[in-house]
């Protein structure tokens, strides 16, 4: 049983930002997007924890350390939704151990406000103005993952510009026993060539020289 959320209503009145993207560059890529989403809907970033309104966490879960990383994480990110420390109304955490743990997350770490599983990062700012009307129902939202970013997505680059990551692929169709990634990642999609080529253009556009492709990739449990 899912636990229910406040049905009361939180204003973000800066519309501020703090982002930790944990892992590998699939979720780096993953954090850009949401932040374009966010950057479209006036949300700005802010480079200290304490001056944001809201805090995400993208977290990585594939081995004990990440696991372990990821949770600290969110406990130090937590101390801030204290008013005597910072102004965080929202704390949220996303991606692979959101996927993996979300009931854990809800019935263990009640700091957090919004859980994002790993094929639905692309609804950040529905959620969040969900959460901010009071009508956001369950923390959890992971569903089986399909969700795969194309050129029509918003993505803020926050690697240094002249590099950046393009996502080919997401997910996988093997089921070794010695990886995780379908349960993280769900089944392979693919981009097709013109969105690729597409984006890698906007990239090149914008200053990127070097363009490191990432697909599927093997990790043991």
């Amino acid at each position: 049983m899912m636990e229910t959320t406040s049905t009361s209503s939180t204003q973000f009145n800066e519309k501020s930002v703090y982002f930790t993207s944990l892992g590998c560059s699939k979720n780096l890529v993953d954090s850009q997007v949401m932040l374009g989403y966010m950057g479209l809907d006036g949300f700005t970033i802010s480079t200290e924890p304490a001056d944001a309104e809201v805090i995400i966490v993208n977290t990585c879960s594939f081995i004990e350390a990440s696991k372990k990383e990821s949770i600290e994480t969110i406990l130090e990110l937590a101390d801030f939704k204290n008013e005597d420390v910072g102004k965080c109304k929202a704390l949220v955490v996303s991606g692979c151990m959101a996927q993996r743990y979300s009931d854990a997350l809800v019935n263990d770490l009640p700091e957090v406000d919004l859980i994002i599983g790993t094929g639905e990062y692309n609804k950040i700012v529905k959620l969040l103005k969900a959460f901010e009307d009071g009508k956001l129902e369950v923390k959890s939202h992971v569903e089986i993952p399909k969700f795969i970013h194309t050129e029509f997505d918003p993505r803020l680059n926050t690697s240094p510009f002249y590099t950046a990551w393009l996502k080919i692929s997401e997910g996988c169709n093997r089921n070794c026993t010695f990886c995780i990634i379908p349960t993280l990642r769900g089944r392979l999609r693919s981009r097709t060539v013109d969105s690729l080529i597409t984006e890698a253009t906007r990239l090149a556009e914008g200053g990127v020289r070097e363009l490191n492709l990432i697909s599927l990739e093997g990790i043991m449990e």
